[in-house]
C-alpha cells in the first residue's frame, strides 16, 4: 500500500478538487507534508493508519465499514447512509457538470466535512467502547490510527 500512497492520495485530490490543507486535515498532517507524499516520500508510521482510513472511507466505504465492524465499531445505520449519500453526490454531480459542461461543482468542502464528522462518529464508537479511547483527548479524530491498530 505504501508504494501507492502517492498515487492514490493524487487521484483522490484531483477527483474532488481537494487541496494540499484539506486532505491534510482528514489525516492530521499539514500540507507540507502531504505535498511529500505526493512527491513519493513515504508517510511516518503515525500518518499510515489515518491516511488509509480516509482514503479507504472515499474509494471503498462498505469494506472499511464492515472492517471497523469487526474491530467493534459499529455505527448508526443512517451515519453509514448519510456519509455514503454524501460521497455518491458528490461523485454524480462531478460526473453531471462534466457532461453538461457546466464549472464542476465544488464538492471538497462537503466531502472535508463529511469525513471529518465521520471520523469523530467513528472516534467517539470507539472510545466508549474501549478504555483506552476514554483517555483520547479531543484531537482523537485525527488520532484513531493509533488506538485501531
Amino acid at each position: 500500500m505504501l508504494e501507492q500512497f502517492d498515487q492514490e492520495i493524487k487521484k483522490v485530490r484531483a477527483r474532488f478538487k481537494l487541496s494540499l490543507a484539506q486532505f491534510g486535515s482528514l489525516v492530521g498532517a499539514p500540507a507540507i507534508t502531504v505535498k511529500r507524499w505526493e512527491e513519493g516520500v513515504k508517510p511516518q508510521e503515525r500518518f499510515v493508519f489515518q491516511t488509509v482510513l480516509v482514503l479507504g472511507l472515499i474509494n471503498d466505504p462498505g469494506e472499511v465499514f464492515f472492517d471497523l465492524g469487526r474491530q467493534g465499531i459499529v455505527l448508526d445505520e443512517k451515519h453509514w447512509e448519510g456519509f455514503a449519500s454524501l460521497v455518491k453526490a458528490a461523485q454524480k454531480s462531478l460526473v453531471a457538470a462534466k457532461e453538461t459542461n457546466l464549472p464542476e461543482p465544488n464538492v471538497a468542502g462537503a466531502l472535508v466535512a463529511g469525513i471529518s464528522g465521520l471520523l469523530s462518529l467513528i472516534a467517539t464508537a470507539f472510545a466508549a467502547k474501549n478504555m483506552l479511547g476514554a483517555k483520547a483527548s479531543s484531537s482523537f479524530a485525527t488520532r484513531i490510527a493509533q488506538f485501531l491498530k
